[in-house]
Parts: structure tokens; C-alpha cells; sequence
């Protein structure tokens, strides 16, 4: 930890060297040397993988829940769209009847 400004510590960053134990120095005792850099981009890599493939999984899921109302959407879609302007149209017919109807019986 540094200090910073007004004696706030702040993290520096970490690499492969502070984070030796027993454990990783034995693991990377079987590595040539020079080779950490390659192994972070490894561990990024599988990292990346794992991640993308949990992501996949969650959207296959939502979909598998919301799969039964998909139809029905993609219907009231349809109908919604060829059937707006005849709605739109009635609307402005109904308002103006309207109109006349409560100017004459007022």
C-alpha cells in the first residue's frame, strides 16, 4: 500500500510476484521462467471463457421461460400493426361524432 495525497492509502497493482504462497511457487517451479505474463493471459483466457459461457446459459434459460409467450406476442404484434390505422382512423371518426352529438344536445 501507498500513501497518496491527504494519507490515503491506495492499492498499487498486483502482479503474479506478491501473490506467491507455497502452492504457486510450486505450480510455477514446473514453468520455464519468463513465462508469467503468458500465464495471466491464460488464466484471463479461461476466466473469459467461463464467463461467456455462464452468460449463454442464463439467456438459453430466459429464453426457455418466456418461450410459451413468444407466439402470442408475435401475433398481438401483427394484428396490432395492420389493425392501427383502421383503429386510428374509427378514433378520429367516433371523436368528431362526438362532437356533433354534444353541440346538438346542448
Amino acid at each position: 500500500m501507498e500513501r497518496g495525497r491527504g494519507g490515503i492509502s491506495r492499492a498499487r497493482g498486483l502482479s503474479l510476484a506478491d501473490l506467491r504462497t507455497p502452492m504457486v511457487e510450486n505450480f510455477l517451479s514446473m514453468l520455464p521462467m519468463g513465462h508469467e505474463k503468458a500465464l495471466k493471459n491464460a488464466l484471463y483466457n479461461v476466466l473469459a471463457l467461463v464467463l461467456s459461457a455462464f452468460s449463454i446459459l442464463a439467456f438459453w434459460t430466459v429464453y426457455c421461460v418466456l418461450e410459451p409467450f413468444f407466439k402470442p406476442l408475435v401475433w398481438a404484434l401483427l394484428v396490432g400493426s395492420v389493425l392501427h390505422p383502421f383503429k386510428a382512423n374509427l378514433s378520429l371518426w367516433m371523436r368528431g361524432w362526438y362532437v356533433c352529438f354534444s353541440r346538438l344536445h346542448n
